[in-house]
């Protein structure tokens, strides 16, 4: 498994704080800094794509593609080997709001009841973002790569693309980003996970 952040210089501290997490799960990523100074979509857009290509010449089984502001839960460790193990395509470690989630679950995440920790398929797929902890089975980012939709960013690329998309819940990761201003654009709005677990 190849791991990788993407981030930008101004963002040290956050990432520091990131990498610090990681590093109790004994997870210690690929970091690439973003050198151009201009911030946006299309910027954003080629350096996820230049990251991919990067890690894929690494012949992993896996890229966990990770952002550079995350609370790392503790049972990450697990739900990374559940999910590196699964055969799935794609599966996300942090979920928005409640829209992805199936049914059963959304109500057990707003009554607050336990249910089974474990891979869940994502509904409403073609609306699906939220590039903060993302599996890719590598075989799936090459074809990504080669059928890349345009004008997407990394999330909604692979809504666009993957016949399915699974999740780990409860999510063992939040965006402590919520609560910062947008790493990429001036645009972006804020957003965490409702069932995350510290």
């Amino acid at each position: 498994m190849d791991i990788v952040i993407l981030s930008i210089p101004e963002r040290d501290n956050v990432r520091a704080r990131t990498l610090e997490q990681l590093s109790k799960h004994n997870i210690f990523p690929s970091v690439t800094i973003q050198s151009n100074p201009v911030r946006g979509g299309l910027i954003y857009r080629a350096y996820c794509r230049a990251v991919l290509k990067k890690s894929l010449m690494r012949e992993p089984s896996h890229i966990l593609f990770l952002e550079d502001d995350l609370n790392i839960g503790e049972g990450f460790g697990t739900a990374l080997s559940v999910a590196s193990q699964s055969g799935f395509d794609v599966v996300t470690f942090y979920n928005p709001g409640l829209r992805f989630y199936p049914a059963k679950i959304k109500r057990a995440i707003v009554s607050t009841m336990k249910y089974t920790p474990g891979i869940y398929k994502l509904v409403n797929r073609k609306r699906f973002f939220g590039s903060q902890a993302l599996l890719l089975k590598s075989r799936f980012a090459k074809r990504l790569l080669n059928n890349w939709p345009k004008e997407c960013y990394l999330d909604t690329a692979i809504a666009n693309f993957a016949n399915e998309i699974y999740l780990y819940a409860p999510n063992p990761i939040q965006h402590y980003g919520a609560c910062l201003k947008s790493t990429w654009s001036s645009q972006g709005k804020p957003h965490f996970s409702k069932s995350y677990i510290g």
